[in-house]
């Protein structure tokens, strides 16, 4: 049978059940579903694929450029400076694909309370998971621990073949009138390989975006992130701890009892000169980001003291709690582990083409004040292989354009949100014009004294 009329047969069968017996196709490999991309959102959407009943016959590739991710002695590994704050939501979802648990085995920290405050006043708010009932608000998790288990599980979902050491060259997908045609891949190892769904777990710097002709909204920040592991004098260890700068917060994660991750944003030219510092230099200016005193605008601290005062009286005990909340005095840094990147906002203006589609930073790319973004690309892994999971019950085409829109339309209007949320909170403290700061700082203490609005807050922000 010649390879046009085996592509025909193909597209002609049951819309999703055409594969089950093809290896091939035009002397290319066959695979339903090709991820480009290994990193946590990549290798999770190839665990989520492989647990899927309706993929149990069938072939998931996913190509990372990288090598495989070394087995680590978790217990005696030093903490790694890249890291993130996995929600409730996220980890729910990592264990129903089999990696949570993975994880758990390896080295990851919960924590159960949050103190936000401003640099320019004494506005702040505090959030506790007891106010909700839940034992914790987040996992401080190292990124490289997700990865790695990701792979774990990947490896033994019978469906799934990772390639290591191997990156996408050059592709060719069809457009949306010619939907029963399929993606077809070159691989740096020579491999030719075609698919049904070319999924995107490229980076921010897609190379499967940017050669589909999506079009990205971008925006520089005008800063950088200084990132670290700091040993700190605190017991116990269980806070996040964010302090909004004129120049970007500055934010301590807990990583263990002695150790938090630090997440320092500020001006491109601050970060250069605090990767320039010697390590106590360096200690000594992060001391100070986090407790130098803004005496500036002393109505304003005068208002928020004011208050909180009233809100005391009215609801007596209500701020004692937070008195005993003492600011960890960061001692030390683990050496060599500061790195610095560039931060900036990226959004593409599609995340779906016939037989595309885009997931976690090659769709959208977000400042990391609020801690969201491996999140996202979690979110959009659930959602897009729910997508499939539909199509393929229904008997539909999933790597057709208009069973994709779904999926667009659902993690857009997500993500546009949480993207106008972030660019909002930047702006309002980037400055410390007297009436911004006398508003938000109002805005702050209002807020920390209305328990039902911190409530909606936290578990928005746990989902």
């Amino acid at each position: 049978m010649s390879g046009k009329l085996l592509t025909q047969k193909i597209s002609n069968c049951s819309k999703c059940s055409y594969s089950r017996n093809i290896s091939s196709v035009n002397g290319a490999k066959f695979a339903d579903i090709v991820i480009s991309g290994g990193g946590m959102v990549g290798t999770a959407m190839a665990c989520a694929l492989g647990k899927l009943e309706s993929f149990n016959d069938r072939k998931v590739i996913l190509l990372e450029t990288s090598k495989e991710a070394e087995k680590h002695d978790w217990s005696q590994k030093p903490y790694e400076n890249r890291v993130s704050a996995i929600t409730p939501g996220s980890s729910s979802f990592l264990r129903d694909i089999g990696v949570w648990d993975r994880v758990t085995r390896k080295r990851c920290n919960p924590f159960n309370s949050m103190q936000v405050w401003e640099g320019c006043g004494n506005g702040s708010i505090s959030f506790d998971s007891s106010d909700i009932g839940s034992p914790y608000i987040s996992h401080i998790v190292e990124n490289n621990a997700i990865i790695e288990s990701c792979g774990e599980q990947a490896k033994e979902c019978k469906s799934v073949e990772m390639m290591y050491q191997t990156r996408l060259t050059n592709y060719a997908a069809p457009d949306s009138s010619a939907s029963e045609k399929l993606v077809t891949l070159e691989a740096s190892n020579g491999e030719k390989i075609a698919t049904k769904l070319l999924v995107a777990a490229d980076g921010f710097n897609s190379f499967i975006r940017t050669n589909s002709g999506i079009k990205t909204i971008d925006y520089d920040y005008g800063q950088s992130a200084v990132v670290a592991t700091i040993k700190v004098k605190t017991l116990p260890n269980k806070t996040a701890w964010q302090r909004y700068l004129t120049n970007g917060p500055v934010a301590l994660l807990p990583l263990s009892d002695e150790w938090s991750s630090l997440v320092w944003s500020t001006s491109k030219d601050k970060a250069k000169e605090l990767m320039q510092l010697s390590d106590s230099e360096f200690i000594e200016n992060l001391n100070e980001a986090f407790t130098k005193p803004n005496n500036s605008l002393i109505p304003v601290n005068a208002l928020s003291d004011f208050m909180k005062n009233v809100m005391s009286t009215i609801q007596p005990g209500k701020y004692a709690s937070n008195v005993s909340h003492k600011v960890p005095m960061p001692i030390d840094i683990l050496p060599q582990s500061r790195g610095m990147f560039p931060l900036g906002m990226k959004h593409s203006t599609y995340y779906v083409k016939s037989r595309i589609a885009l997931i976690g930073d090659s769709a959208h790319r977000i400042h990391p004040m609020a801690g969201q973004g491996v999140n996202l690309g979690f979110g959009d892994v659930k959602s897009l292989v729910e997508n499939i999971d539909n199509s393929c019950r229904l008997g539909r085409d999933f790597g057709a354009l208009e069973n994709l829109l779904p999926y667009e339309t659902e993690r857009q209007r997500h993500v546009l949100s949480i993207i106008g949320a972030i660019n909002g909170l930047n702006m309002l403290f980037s400055t410390d014009a007297f009436p911004v700061v006398f508003a938000r700082t109002l805005g702050l203490t209002m807020t920390d004294s209305v328990s039902n609005i911190k409530e909606q807050i936290i578990r928005h922000a746990m989902r």
